[in-house]
């Protein structure tokens, strides 16, 4: 054994031949600390890795030279889904043993197959599923979860947070599903057994209600049972006299009702018929009618609804708009553009929440912001190289985003690239908002001067504050074509 205070080889002597220090105390913590490991190790093998974690880390702390269950506590943490912490323990193995030592072969594992670019980004989602929860979006946070979840199955941190926002939006069994396969990975973890008690609980009340519900309608369906059968029974006997005047009795009353009949009775039953088959044919007459004027109506209502469904064509629902929202939110935050657009354009903002809105407003207001800024690029410079074509194309998207982008200049190479291809028609009304943009600027003088020459009048704009702003004459910063 090694001597803890000079670093020699004591071997099993009871006191260091070389320093003369006693390894008695020593011997029973490195004993203490290699029955922690091994009750770690056998915690482990039986996946109740919350006991090992524990047992492991008593261990590094008797002795912190004991690599082996320093080791086995980073694979821990590891198959937890926690690998900031795996790599701790193992960089600190490396460097209490640097020769010898198997984590040598972990930490090549890790860098050489991506694997740590792909669990920093299971992290950081992790993080922002978290923010999503602080402010309130348990949506977003939902599908983040179950996204990190999907491509990393082991992180039991991100079943457990998933489950409580299930438990919080009441969705139990789903919420009971997560925590089962949490708890394979770690079957005796704490916060798992008391996500799954409370959920146990909350669904036997439920069907303690639901019993209680049923006994109820049962004891009401037994009672009137109960009331039919009170009613009394009377004999055949009771009803007919036991001598002869009886029935002749009951015989004359039969005939007489037979005669009633016929000559009451089922005459004014006829009529009756007559006078339900008039009315019956009079309704069928009124509800044709109806009919034709709820057909013009239906047609109408169903041409409306028709223009309100085209409003929400290729657009998607409550769950797809959340997920393509964090995907336009991750692709600005990559910088692919193309992406961002391509799912910002499937959200529906109307069925988003206040938080789902204000994300929708700074991530599509990002992506257009990049959108005009690339198309004002590539259209100034086909105007440049008179390539009046491709720069309308371009300078039309910029100002459609914004009339002022560039001091003006995207909205006036416009207004010259239709002049130039000669379709005044489309370039008089760019020149006019030209000119009461920048009515002060030689640009717009020149602007105003091609709409007065086409027969149209410039109007200035009310507010004086705008015409302020374009006081400094645009032309410092191009130069004119």
């Amino acid at each position: 054994m090694i001597c803890f205070n000079c670093g020699n080889d004591a071997g099993n002597e009871y006191q260091c031949p070389y320093c003369g220090a006693s390894q008695s105390a020593y011997r029973m913590i490195v004993a203490a600390s290699n029955r922690a490991y091994n009750e770690g190790l056998e915690s482990a093998r039986a996946r109740d890795l919350s006991q090992a974690v524990e047992s492991l880390n008593r261990s590094v702390r008797l002795d912190k030279y004991n690599t082996m269950a320093r080791n086995l506590l980073g694979l821990v943490f590891f198959e937890m889904g926690l690998s900031a912490y795996a790599l701790r323990e193992w960089v600190l193995s490396k460097n209490l043993q640097p020769q010898d030592n198997p984590v040598d072969g972990y930490l090549a594992i890790v860098q050489s197959r991506g694997v740590l670019n792909r669990l920093d980004q299971t992290t950081q989602k992790y993080n922002q599923a978290i923010a999503y929860c602080r402010q309130g979006s348990t949506d977003l946070a939902r599908i983040q979860l179950k996204r990190i979840i999907n491509t990393n199955p082991g992180m039991v941190q991100a079943a457990q947070l998933l489950a409580l926002v299930l438990i919080n939006d009441g969705k139990y069994e789903e919420a009971r599903k997560v925590l089962s396969q949490a708890a394979r990975i770690d079957s005796h973890n704490p916060t798992i057994i008391r996500y799954m008690n409370s959920i146990r609980s909350e669904l036997k009340d439920k069907k303690r209600r639901r019993r209680t519900r049923k006994n109820r309608r049962a004891d009401t369906d037994f009672a009137a049972a109960n009331e039919l059968a009170a009613v009394p029974k009377t004999g055949i006997l009771d009803i007919i006299d036991r001598n002869g005047n009886g029935f002749i009795n009951i015989l004359t009353g039969v005939g007489l009702g037979v005669l009633v009949a016929m000559f009451l009775i089922v005459p004014t039953m006829r009529q009756n018929e007559n006078n339900r088959t008039s009315n019956a044919l009079v309704s069928a007459n009124k509800e044709a009618v109806s009919s034709a004027n709820n057909i013009a109506s239906l047609e109408k209502e169903v041409e409306s609804l028709t223009k309100e469904l085209d409003k929400y064509t290729g657009m998607g629902d409550l769950k797809t708009s959340y997920e393509k929202l964090l995907e336009a939110d991750t692709a600005i935050k990559d910088g692919d553009q193309e992406s961002a657009q391509a799912a910002i354009a499937v959200v529906n903002e109307k069925l988003l929440d206040a938080q789902g809105k204000a994300i929708y407003e700074t991530v599509s207001h990002d992506i257009f912001e990049n959108a005009a800024k690339q198309a004002y690029a590539t259209g100034s410079a086909a105007f440049r190289a008179r390539r009046y074509e491709d720069a309308i194309t371009d300078l039309t998207t910029v100002v459609e985003f914004d009339p002022k982008y560039s001091d003006g200049y995207a909205l006036y190479y416009l207004a010259q690239s239709y002049e130039n291809t000669d379709d005044l028609d489309s370039a008089i009304p760019y020149y006019k908002q030209f000119a009461q943009l920048f009515p002060r600027t030689s640009r717009g003088r020149a602007a105003a001067s091609k709409v007065e020459a086409y027969g149209d009048t410039v109007e200035p704009l009310e507010s004086e504050a705008d015409a302020a702003e374009d006081s400094t004459d645009t032309a410092t910063g191009e130069n004119n074509q």
